[in-house]
C-alpha cells in the first residue's frame, strides 16, 4: 500500500474511533512515533466536536432533570421563562481582531 493512501484513510478512521468514549491505554504503546501519529489524528478528528458524556451518577440526575440534550437542547432558557432584553450593563459586545489574534471587548 502507498504511503498517501495509508495517511489518507487515517483521518476518517480517527474520526470513526472519536465517536465513543475511549480511554489511552486503548491507543498508547511503547512507540512514540505511532503515539504521537495517532494522537494527532484524534486531535484533527475532534476539531470543532463538542464531546460531552455524563456516567454514573451524573447520567441518573441528567435523567431525572430531563435535561435537554448538550448538543442539540436549549442551554441558555434551561428554566422554561421567557428573556427579557438584556441592559447595557449586562450587554458586551466582542470582536475578533485578526491583526491581534484576539477578542476586543467594549
Amino acid at each position: 500500500m502507498n504511503e498517501s493512501k495509508r495517511k489518507s484513510s487515517l483521518l476518517p478512521s480517527a474520526q470513526e474511533m472519536a465517536k465513543y468514549q475511549i480511554k489511552s491505554a486503548d491507543y498508547i504503546t511503547d512507540d512514540d512515533n505511532r503515539n504521537q501519529q495517532v494522537i494527532d489524528d484524534l486531535e484533527q478528528a475532534l476539531a470543532g466536536t463538542r464531546q460531552i458524556g455524563y456516567g454514573g451518577l451524573l447520567k441518573i440526575i441528567k435523567k431525572q432533570l430531563k435535561l435537554d440534550d448538550a448538543d442539540n437542547g436549549e442551554l441558555v432558557n434551561v428554566d422554561g421563562d421567557s428573556l427579557s432584553e438584556p441592559t447595557e450593563a449586562e450587554l458586551i459586545i466582542a470582536k475578533w481582531d485578526q491583526q491581534r489574534k484576539n477578542y476586543l471587548v467594549w
